[in-house]
């Protein structure tokens, strides 16, 4: 079995934002017999997918319970109460298969049923020497900064679950290397939390702009309508139909028609607008709610 990883970085637009990513991201490459389930040329969440590997050391895990072996991500960390454990959730994209031990063999099982056995030691090692690829990453750069108290929370409960995955997987392999914990900046960066605030502000104020800007677009095809039926309705009076009484039945009708659609229109355009600035006031409030929640 064969499994390592390359390309690992962290996500950011510039140096700086990069301290605020606490996921480390890279290639991998997975190769069981002469099968390959990663071939080391997408990019995936390799520190999510370290500790899903570490775990299933001592835990069976069955395929689409949770979230996949190699994620595309793994963003958001759910602590528990005591930060001893975490939870770990991204997107639905990855590679998953399920894992579980039977005698001195673990056999993973694909999506499209294939089968593996590997020796328990083997894999151990395999899984343990990728694991510590993603420590050493993690000790060689600055330690992770976070927004909020629930981020730096979460990256704690990672950083205890790992420590103790970290040597329990060595003491399986009678490995009495010395482990470090992963160490972290303890303190909340609040000038990031107001640069993003004002971020965040500045797109809603454009986007209510845009809102009101659909509005009038709206209101103006509305109101040309209306113009257009009024004034054909006029024109048609110099006509010898005796102006509107002597018009068609069928006409008259078809320019009620048309200023009713005109009306609704107008109705529409107002009643859309009025929703869409209502759920971003909505989703303002959760995100001020959550934010607020997170920090207390």
């Amino acid at each position: 079995m064969e499994l390592y990883t390359t390309d690992l970085h962290f996500i950011g637009e510039s140096e700086q934002d990069t301290l605020f990513d606490f996921c480390v991201h890279g290639k991998v490459f997975l190769k069981i017999g002469d099968e390959i389930l990663s071939d080391g040329q997408t990019e995936w969440c390799v520190s999510a997918s370290a500790y899903h590997f570490l775990r299933t050391l001592f835990q069976d895990r069955l395929l689409d319970t949770e979230n996949q072996m190699i994620p595309c991500c793994g963003h958001f960390l759910m602590p528990s109460e005591d930060k001893t454990t975490v939870t770990i959730i991204g997107c639905p994209n990855g590679i998953d298969f399920s894992v579980s031990r039977e005698n001195e063999y673990i056999v993973i099982r694909t999506r499209d049923h294939k089968t593996f056995n590997i020796p328990f030691e083997e894999y151990a090692n395999a899984v343990l020497t990728y694991a510590r690829q993603i420590d050493d990453f993690y000790k060689q750069n600055p330690p992770r900064r976070f927004q909020d108290k629930f981020e730096k929370d979460g990256f704690c409960a990672f950083c205890n679950e790992w420590y103790v995955l970290m040597k329990k997987a060595q003491a399986l392999l009678n490995d009495d290397s010395n482990i470090e914990k992963i160490i972290f900046d303890e303190k909340i960066d609040t000038k990031n939390i107001k640069k993003r605030r004002k971020n965040e502000n500045e797109t809603r104020k454009a986007s209510f702009i845009n809102a009101l800007k659909e509005l009038g677009a709206s209101l103006i095809l509305a109101l040309l309508a209306v113009i257009a039926t009024l004034v054909g309705a006029g024109l048609l009076c110099f006509f010898p139909f005796n102006c509107i009484d002597g018009l068609p039945d069928e006409f008259i009708l078809f320019l009620g028609f048309f200023a009713l659609f005109a009306i609704l229109y107008v109705i529409a355009a107002i009643v859309y607008i009025i929703q869409k600035i209502k759920a971003k006031s909505a989703k303002k409030k959760n995100s001020n709610d959550t934010e607020n929640s997170a920090q207390k």
